[in-house]
């Protein structure tokens, strides 16, 4: 997604409130702007003013409790994820909107994840526990392995010693004698 300056987003809504063309108009004019971004531009500066269409600063962070609290503003009334967000002072309806999709999608854990980087140290436990695993694998594969020419060995002894038993009584009783007696 491109970034638009400040300086230019102010000047195109101004325009717009000013000579209040349709979206369509003002997008046609510039050409590589969406409608769509003009359209959350319009609202960020009426809802906030000049203040809407700066970046801001930092990343905003919202509690857990806050987080269900506006999940459930939004089941009560019934309002969309534009309103519920307008109505607490959220920037952003998409904001609300990942919420709720987290929620039904992993359960209400799934709102105490962070964004960022993950710390050095939880990488490295992760790297490890991920060798130990593929370990593990590796070992329970070579011990079905072992188990099984463990079993074909049982299966042929087994085998030769009953030939044998079957060679013995065939053999005439000289013969047998003989050859119990090597």
């Amino acid at each position: 997604m491109k970034k638009y300056p400040y300086e230019f987003k102010l000047k195109l809504v101004k325009e717009y409130l000013s000579t209040y063309p349709t979206i369509e108009k003002s997008s046609d004019k510039y050409e590589d702007l969406s409608p769509s971004n003009i359209r959350s531009w319009v609202h960020l500066f009426k809802q906030y003013g000049e203040k809407g269409l700066k970046r801001s600063e930092k990343q905003s962070v919202y509690p857990v409790q806050f987080k269900l609290d506006v999940l459930d503003y939004r089941e009560r009334t019934g309002s969309s994820y534009q309103k519920t967000a307008d109505a607490f002072g959220i920037r952003f309806g998409t904001t609300v909107g990942d919420w709720h999709r987290k929620v039904q999608r992993d359960g209400v854990k799934a709102l105490t994840e962070t964004k960022g980087r993950i710390p050095m140290a939880e990488i490295e436990r992760l790297k490890k526990e991920k060798k130990k695993q593929k370990l593990e694998k590796f070992n329970a594969k070579r011990f079905a392995k072992l188990e099984r020419e463990n079993e074909l060995l049982r299966l042929e002894l087994a085998y030769l010693k009953k030939l044998e038993t079957f060679q013995d009584k065939r053999l005439p009783e000289k013969k047998k004698h003989e050859r119990r007696s090597r």
